[in-house]
């Protein structure tokens, strides 16, 4: 329904964490990347503790077309992933 914020934790640090009703980290996070490429932009070198790659990595394999997203050629990045 209708809310002001909507916050959803998909890593937390490098630990996994299984509970009744979720996983983390999220694995479903890998395949979304209005998801992905943000938390590259803001920790590229953060290691995904289930594929053991980079963030940096995941980002650079998203498909930026099928989210919508399209980059800004105006911001510039520390560290953007091309």
């Amino acid at each position: 329904g209708p809310r002001t914020i909507d916050v959803d934790i998909v890593l937390f640090y490098q630990d996994i964490l299984q509970t009744n009703r979720s996983h983390m980290p999220n694995l479903a996070f890998l395949e979304q990347p209005f998801v992905v490429i943000p938390l590259a932009e803001i920790a590229p070198d953060l290691i995904h503790p289930n594929t053991g790659q980079t963030l940096r990595e995941i980002a650079q394999q998203s498909d930026l077309s099928r989210a919508g997203m399209h980059r800004r050629d105006d911001v510039i990045l520390q560290g953007k992933i091309q």
